[in-house]
């Protein structure tokens, strides 16, 4: 087993490859260093006929992971040449997408729980597996609009699938609870957060089925919850944001509970940047008939494009190092981003493409 006090634990429990996550201060953030950990457990256990299954699990009370540790990417010297490898912000986004690539093609069950919250990056590192375990504790969301980046680790491929309530998902980076994340299919399970250290032993001892049917528990949507469902029906149908904002409007005039929803749902888009809010619907129109790879190759080039702008920085200075959360969008409003500067962020890369 590896160093308690590392970052990344891994460990070997009867026929059961056990991946832990130990940041639990910075909600388990993923470092450049545990993404390649990741990587070499999962090269090493898919030809070791010994192991049956693999188990993931964060440390601590508040979350499975909330993502890459995007403060390194502030930290590190503003990007050269967009991909070119030896870079943090190529580096880092290079090895977490080859690590969900490595996730989406694991040859056994690949188990997740995800007890607490699930962000970015951590549910790149879980929504290819075999198994997602949803708990009362769940909190997912998709929030990289909010810092001037894009739903990525492959959310163009199963965001974009959920239709218009996906779209709002990425867009708005609403946080949804467990129950959610299962009626959508992002989650395939539910166990109830008491049951959640006992499940980890049963999968252990007993194998993952077994375990999952004696320790689920059930799960029910809330009414808000339908509510946003309708919104997203009735608004984020359209690949075109201006559209959207324009449904939007026309609904929160009310003050039945939609409206309330309505509005609440504008607010938030107005929080976000308006490139990357253009840049997303795009993606997602593109993703829909993509493969998993193709989107994760798609949004390494959308990655590297967003690093080399000014809303990034503005976006993390704002949400993650001053907390004002008054970002000072380029440019401020969605009229004004150009549809072109936004096609030229999925241009090719060339030599410094992403390859799987």
């Amino acid at each position: 087993m590896s160093d308690a006090n590392q970052s990344l634990c891994f460990d070997v429990r009867g026929r059961v490859g056990h991946l832990h996550l130990n940041r639990p201060q910075a909600l388990n953030a993923l470092t450049l260093e545990m993404v390649q950990g990741v990587i070499h457990c999962l090269d090493r256990w898919a030809k070791d006929d010994r192991i049956e299954s693999v188990l993931i699990t964060g440390e601590g009370e508040r979350a499975f992971c909330a993502g890459v540790d995007v403060k390194s990417l502030y930290a590190a010297e503003k990007p050269g040449e967009p991909g070119c490898p030896g870079t943090v912000s190529a580096d880092l986004f290079r090895f977490e997408y080859t690590m969900d690539h490595r996730v989406a093609t694991f040859p056994k069950p690949y188990v997740a729980l995800w007890d607490g919250v699930v962000m970015g990056g951590g549910v790149g590192v879980s929504i290819m597996g075999s198994h997602r375990i949803a708990t009362d504790r769940t909190r997912f969301a998709m929030p990289e609009t909010g810092i001037g980046l894009f739903p990525d680790i492959g959310a163009g491929y199963f965001l974009s699938r959920l239709g218009p309530l996906g779209k709002l998902i990425g867009l708005t980076g609403l946080v949804i609870d467990g129950a959610a994340t299962v009626e959508l299919g992002l989650a395939t399970h539910f166990v109830p957060h008491e049951n959640g250290e006992s499940l980890l032993d049963s999968i252990v001892e007993q194998g993952i089925e077994s375990s999952l049917e004696s320790h689920s528990g059930n799960s029910g949507v809330s009414d808000d919850w339908k509510l946003i469902c309708e919104v997203a029906e009735r608004c984020f149908e359209t690949n075109q944001i201006e559209c959207v904002f324009q449904s939007l409007e026309k609904i929160a005039t009310g003050d039945s509970g939609l409206s309330a929803v309505a509005r609440d749902i504008v607010q938030r888009l107005g929080k976000r940047s308006p490139t990357s809010l253009k840049l997303t619907l795009e993606q997602f129109r593109r993703g829909a008939t993509m493969s998993y790879d193709e989107c994760l190759v798609m949004e390494y080039r959308l990655s590297q494009a967003c690093l080399q702008r000014d809303d990034f920085y503005e976006g993390v200075r704002a949400v993650l190092i001053d907390k004002d959360h008054s970002p000072c969008w380029k440019p401020s409003s969605v009229q004004e981003v150009d549809d072109t500067d936004v096609t030229a962020c999925f241009e090719s890369l060339a030599e410094y493409d992403l390859v799987l």
